[in-house]
């Protein structure tokens, strides 16, 4: 089953795109089945998605108003492979439309795929937990002080066996949340994530060295296509910025563009975080230009010590000022 929040924007920006406002009658979209429209139907009362209805409907009004002629939608739905990960909608068998609003997380690969293998799937996987490979005597020290805080017993010396009952055990023995100032385990845990945020950023810079892999590692960041272009419609999380850009193919983007120069660095945070900062040349005006953001390296599930980190890559400049997304 497709979600509420998915159904509410893809098909509203369909709605949009034919600009049909008969809610009594199905319209013809590829991909669609009476199941989809009923549960769009059944969704529309609920003021939860009444603001993403009316963004996503206008916004695909506006791309449509750009066409001569619309002759067909395909919802991609659950077959993105098709297409491309990216792509939710095909107008005109074409046009290529990828959806994304009040996010501006543009990757969530695991930390080994990140740092270690600039997203190169390709390079094999290392296997073991990311914060112990890179922190670990501050990872070990900080299994220590757990157990003494929380004074429970009968737990391994070595944090390395513990027992994913027993990582989960401890996990809720401690507050769950950020924790307050004064709580004994805070420092522990802050040495931790400095040097997760420090290595991590070191051997992600040590994988950039130079600038063919920075390059790969941009054109994967920012989804980049071989050979088609495509359509970026969205809003972003922070700075609630509408947008509707032309994303470039890779091939374009080669003959429009070069990396300078890539840069990570740990940031002070309450948590493990790496800074990065692309420097992009445009080859026509020899001018460059920056690209920046972050990523959080963090339990998603509580601090269990038995579970691996994840490694959120987010976007902190506009959407636009990205080289190679371009105003529709």
């Amino acid at each position: 089953m497709v979600n509420d929040r998915t159904i509410i924007t893809e098909l509203s920006f369909c709605l949009g795109l034919l600009d049909h406002d008969d809610y009594h009658t199905m319209p013809q979209i590829d991909g669609m089945d009476e199941s989809h429209w009923h549960q769009l139907l059944g969704i529309l009362p609920n003021p939860k998605y009444e603001e993403i209805y009316n963004l996503s409907r206008k916004q695909g009004r506006l791309f449509g108003k750009n066409l001569i002629r619309i002759e067909s939608i395909n919802w991609v739905a659950n077959a993105h492979s098709r297409f491309g990960k990216q792509i939710d909608i095909v107008v005109n068998n074409d046009m290529l439309v990828s959806l994304k609003h009040d996010s501006d997380i543009i990757y969530n690969p695991g930390p080994d795929l990140l740092f270690n293998r600039n997203l190169d799937e390709g390079i094999s996987k290392t296997k073991g937990l990311w914060m112990l490979r890179t922190a670990k005597l501050e990872y070990e020290e900080f299994y220590k002080q757990a157990i003494l805080e929380t004074a429970l017993v009968g737990f391994p010396e070595d944090v390395r066996d513990l027992s994913s009952e027993e990582g989960y055990k401890l996990r809720k023995s401690m507050p769950s949340g950020a924790w307050k100032s004064d709580y004994p385990l805070l420092p522990f845990y802050q040495a931790m994530n400095d040097r997760v945020s420090s290595e991590s950023a070191r051997i992600w810079s040590q994988m950039n060295q130079n600038n063919a892999d920075s390059t790969g590692l941009f054109l994967h960041l920012f989804r980049f296509m071989e050979e088609d272009e495509y359509y970026f419609v969205g809003r972003s999380g922070r700075m609630k910025k509408e947008f509707i850009l032309r994303v470039m193919s890779r091939q374009e983007w080669h003959s429009r563009y070069e990396v300078v120069a890539f840069q990570a660095f740990a940031r002070p945070a309450g948590q493990a975080e790496v800074g990065w900062e692309f420097t992009i040349r445009d080859l026509h005006s020899m001018r460059n230009s920056t690209v920046c953001g972050h990523v959080q390296v963090r339990w998603s599930h509580g601090k269990n010590f038995t579970k691996n980190c994840e490694s959120k890559v987010y976007l902190d400049s506009d959407h636009s000022e990205i080289p190679g997304y371009d105003s529709f």
